[in-house]
């Protein structure tokens, strides 16, 4: 990359969904863990000072929280996440879940929706971020 782009980068919008068809919730969250944690590492790796090309200026985390409004399927509700698999890609069961990309899931309990519940990959940024 620093042959052909001579300067530096900004990785925008990585991440990756906590849903996957077939799979437990826990398990699927252990995934976006693991997405998240390469993704900072090699960004970390490729940083100012890192041992790899020294042209990573960092990253965005996509998405704080899940974007339930995404999809616009309003066969089931607005209220309701949407585990339709949309296009296909690098996931865990190939197919991307844009609506499950929080860091933040929408809560279900009493304070309802607007609720944020952290997931396991918000905590891997607390152990990441405090290296």
């Amino acid at each position: 990359f620093e042959e052909v782009w001579q300067r530096p980068v900004l990785i925008m919008d990585y991440g990756a969904p906590a849903f996957a068809q077939d799979m437990a919730s826990v398990e699927a969250e252990k995934l976006q863990v693991l997405a998240h944690e390469r993704a900072w590492d090699d960004i970390k790796h490729h940083g100012a000072g890192g041992a790899g090309l020294g042209i990573s200026l960092g990253g965005c985390v996509w998405e704080w929280v899940d974007g339930w409004w995404r999809d616009m399927d309003t066969r089931g509700g607005l209220s309701r996440q949407d585990t339709k698999p949309g296009p296909m890609g690098p996931f865990p069961d190939g197919h991307d879940y844009p609506e499950w990309y929080g860091l933040m899931a929408l809560g279900k309990t009493q304070q309802g929706a607007l609720m944020r519940v952290p997931r396991k990959a918000y905590w891997a940024y607390t152990r990441l971020w405090s290296k």
